[in-house]
């Protein structure tokens, strides 16, 4: 079984069984940095390979890695995983933008930033993950952004009803935490 969601880009976007929709933090400072790695494993590398091959195809500038955004990805992918959920917002209360910037993402900390999140459960992989989100109209929207110049990406294995889950963060804008 997989599913997959997505949030930010277009509000008016939906996607098959859920919303995306668009949403701030309240503006806090940033904090520590949250939970997970900051390097990418081999099929995250794969992902973003294929996204910037898409992105590349629709003439659209490549993604760059961004630490902070993986770290919020990653931290994001596992929290599903070890409490075994399914959503952007996490069992705390978290908002994609609130977990950036806990991930001292900066730019994720103010309400006006340009920020989408896709999350996906059940594939191993990240030839099946990317062609779920492509065939979805709001996660396809996110991948193609033109104002995302950055990307997190996280991938939890082991647990959980599916198994695995991912999440990719989108953010406008390269910033120092980011390297």
């Amino acid at each position: 079984m997989t599913t997959s969601s997505g949030v930010g880009g277009d509000p008016a976007t939906t996607s098959v069984g859920s919303t995306v929709a668009s949403s701030s933090s309240g503006g806090e400072m940033c904090g520590g940095a949250g939970p997970g790695t900051t390097g990418l494993d081999s099929e995250e590398q794969a992902f973003l390979q294929i996204i910037n091959e898409y992105r590349a195809q629709n003439n659209l500038g490549p993604l760059a890695a961004c630490t902070s955004l993986n770290r919020a990805a990653q931290g994001h992918s596992e929290d599903m995983r070890d409490q075994d959920y399914f959503s952007h917002t996490g069992l705390d209360n978290s908002s994609p933008w609130d977990r950036a910037c806990d991930a001292c993402y900066d730019l994720g900390c103010g309400p006006s930033t340009a920020m989408a999140e896709n999350i996906a459960a059940g594939n191993s992989g990240a030839a099946a993950t990317f062609d779920q989100w492509k065939n979805s109209p709001g996660h396809n929207a996110n991948m193609l952004g033109a104002s995302f110049t950055v990307i997190g990406i996280g991938r939890a294995t082991g647990g959980g009803t599916y198994g695995v889950y991912w999440t990719n963060v989108f953010g406008g804008s390269s910033e120092p935490s980011c390297n």
